[in-house]
C-alpha cells in the first residue's frame, strides 16, 4: 500500500480518537501502522491478531476506503413486523419477570418458538431492559404537598429568633412488597405500590434541618402517652433559650 497522504492520515487519527467501536480502532491501528513501516506480520504480532485479519483490514481499506468492520446482519425475524409491533405494545403493558416465560407466551400466541438467548436479544433490539419498577407511596397528593412547601417557606421566613423547626413522625419498620426484575421498555418508569404486611418495631424521631440533628426513640407502640414522653425528651434536648416548643401539625398525605 502507498505511502499515506498528510491529509488522510490526520483524518484517519481524528477517526480513531473520535470512535467507540473497537474494531474500527483495530482497523486504523492496522492502517496506521503500515504507513509506519511495520510489515503485517509484525503487526499482527504487536496487535496480537491473525495475519489474515490483517491483510482482510488492508483490503477493505484499499477497495472501499472502509475502517469499520463488515457490518453483521444477523439472522431474520421470527416474526412477522405484525406480530412484533403487537409483542412489543403487550408486553410494554405486562411485565414479565423471566425471558423464559415471553418465549412461552411467544410459542403460544404466534407458534414461533424462540430460546431465552434469542427473546433476550429481541427484547434488547426492541428497547427493553430488565429493572425493577420504582416504588411509590400508596398514598400520594401533589396538591397537598405543594401547599406544605408553600407554608414551610413561610413559616422559616417569620422564625423569631431562638425558634428552631422540628420535622417529627413516627415510624413503623415493617415488611413492605418488594420490587423485583423484569423486561420493561426502556426510558419507562412502572411503578409499584407499597403494602404493609406484618408490623416490627415502632419509633417517634425529629429532625433539625439546620443542625441535622436526630432525635429518636424506640416505643412498645405510638399513642398519646408515647408523643407526650417523646415532646418532653425533645425539650431536655433543645438548648435551654429555646424555652418553648410551639407544635404545627402538617399532613404531606
Amino acid at each position: 500500500m502507498r505511502k499515506l497522504d498528510p491529509k488522510e492520515r490526520a483524518r484517519l487519527e481524528r477517526i480513531f480518537q473520535e470512535t467507540k467501536d473497537l474494531h474500527e480502532k483495530d482497523h486504523i491501528r492496522v492502517i496506521l501502522a503500515l504507513d509506519n513501516g511495520h510489515s503485517p506480520s509484525q503487526i499482527a504480532d504487536i496487535l496480537k491478531i491473525s495475519e489474515r485479519t490483517v491483510y482482510g483490514y488492508l483490503q477493505t481499506y484499499r477497495k472501499e476506503g472502509r475502517t469499520t468492520p463488515e457490518p453483521h446482519l444477523g439472522k431474520p425475524c421470527k416474526l412477522a413486523p405484525a406480530q412484533e409491533i403487537e409483542l412489543k405494545e403487550y408486553l410494554a403493558k405486562i411485565t414479565y419477570k423471566n425471558a423464559k416465560y415471553i418465549c412461552v407466551y411467544v410459542l403460544e400466541k404466534y407458534g414461533v418458538q424462540y430460546t431465552v438467548a434469542g427473546i433476550t436479544d429481541w427484547l434488547v433490539r426492541n428497547g427493553f431492559v430488565y429493572k425493577k419498577p420504582k416504588q411509590i407511596p400508596k398514598k400520594l397528593d401533589p396538591e397537598k404537598q405543594e401547599a406544605f412547601i408553600e407554608k414551610y417557606n413561610e413559616l422559616k421566613e417569620h422564625l423569631k429568633e431562638g425558634e428552631i423547626i422540628l420535622f417529627m413522625d413516627a415510624a413503623h419498620p415493617e415488611y413492605q412488597s418488594q420490587s423485583s426484575y423484569g423486561w420493561i421498555l426502556k426510558g419507562e418508569i412502572k411503578t409499584l405500590t407499597t403494602t404493609a404486611k406484618q408490623e416490627r418495631v415502632h419509633f417517634l424521631g425529629a429532625i433539625d434541618l439546620d443542625e441535622m440533628e436526630v432525635i429518636a426513640r424506640e416505643y412498645k407502640t405510638v399513642n398519646a402517652d408515647s408523643t407526650v414522653d417523646f415532646l418532653k425528651r425533645l425539650e431536655q434536648k433543645i438548648p435551654a433559650k429555646k424555652n418553648s416548643l410551639n407544635l404545627r401539625q402538617c399532613n404531606l398525605e
